[in-house]
C-alpha cells in the first residue's frame, strides 16, 4: 500500500462514525481472509499467517470497541462470536484450513449484512 493510500485510510478511520468503522472492519476482515485462502492454495505460509493475524487484530479491535454499558445480552453475544472467530482462525492458521476460513468469511459476511440492514433502517446508511 502506498503512503498516500495509508494516509487516506487512516484519515477515513479517524473521521468515520463508529457504525461505519464496524462495516469497514468487517470488509477488512473478509479481504484479509480471502488473501489468506489464496496464500494457502499457493503454499505461501508467511502471507497466510500475516493475513490471518491482521484479521484477528481487527477482531480484537472490534471486541475492544464493544460498549459494556449497552445491552448486556447483545454485547455478550457479539463478544462470544468474535472470540469464536479468533479461535477458528487460530485453528485455520495451524491447520492451513481453507474450510475454516470460508466458514468465518460466511459468518462475517452475514453479520456485516445484518448491520448494514440495521444501519439502513436507522437512516445511517444509504444504498
Amino acid at each position: 500500500m502506498s503512503y498516500g493510500s495509508q494516509v487516506y485510510k487512516t484519515n477515513e478511520l479517524e473521521t468515520s462514525p463508529p457504525w461505519k468503522i464496524v462495516i469497514m472492519s468487517y470488509e477488512a476482515i473478509i479481504k484479509n481472509l480471502k488473501i489468506a485462502k489464496e496464500s494457502i492454495k499457493n503454499k505461501d505460509l508467511f502471507t497466510k499467517s500475516k493475513s490471518i493475524s491482521k484479521a484477528q487484530m481487527i477482531i480484537f479491535t472490534l471486541i475492544s470497541m464493544l460498549d459494556q454499558n449497552q445491552d448486556k445480552e447483545i454485547v455478550g453475544s457479539l463478544s462470544s462470536l468474535y472470540f469464536y472467530y479468533v479461535k477458528e482462525l487460530t485453528l485455520a492458521n495451524a491447520e492451513n484450513s481453507v474450510e475454516r476460513i470460508d466458514n468465518i468469511i460466511s459468518l462475517v459476511k452475514a453479520l456485516k449484512e445484518s448491520w448494514e440492514e440495521a444501519f439502513l433502517k436507522m437512516g445511517l446508511l444509504v444504498k
